[in-house]
């Protein structure tokens, strides 16, 4: 697991001038806990990564496909099933369901668990640990 966090973000903290303690900072940012859930012997290693923004997929009529986010590789439903460029709007509890939801690693993005060493599909499920203050 640790080894899809290395591979994924670059570093344990992927913004690490975020960490400084700037006005921006300190009125924008908040904190997401990453859970990866080994598929095997079901251990959970846990992260904190800090975040200004995030990014939600504003798209209506959703499905399930595979993206590239900042975060790394991450499977979410994405893709809309009429047009595109709809007009019609998201609505905002659903983007960010559609962001909270665990998402299933697939066949070309297994990882090595930390503690069976098992190469699984892990599970990946980000939850909101702190709130930004806006």
């Amino acid at each position: 697991l640790d080894s899809l966090i290395d591979s994924s973000f670059g570093m344990k903290n992927p913004c690490p001038k975020m960490a400084g303690n700037t006005f921006i900072n300190k009125v924008f940012q908040g904190t997401l806990e990453r859970q990866i859930t080994c598929n095997e012997c079901h251990f959970e290693k846990k992260g904190d990564e800090n975040f200004i923004d995030l990014s939600l997929n504003l798209t209506n009529n959703q499905t399930e496909v595979l993206s590239q986010s900042s975060r790394g590789v991450r499977a979410f439903r994405a893709a809309s099933r009429a047009d595109p460029l709809s007009s019609e709007a998201a609505e905002l509890t659903d983007c960010l369901e559609e962001f909270f939801k665990t998402d299933q690693m697939d066949e070309d993005n297994k990882v090595q668990c930390s503690k069976c060493s098992a190469y699984t599909q892990a599970r990946v499920k980000f939850k909101l640990k702190k709130l930004p203050k806006v």
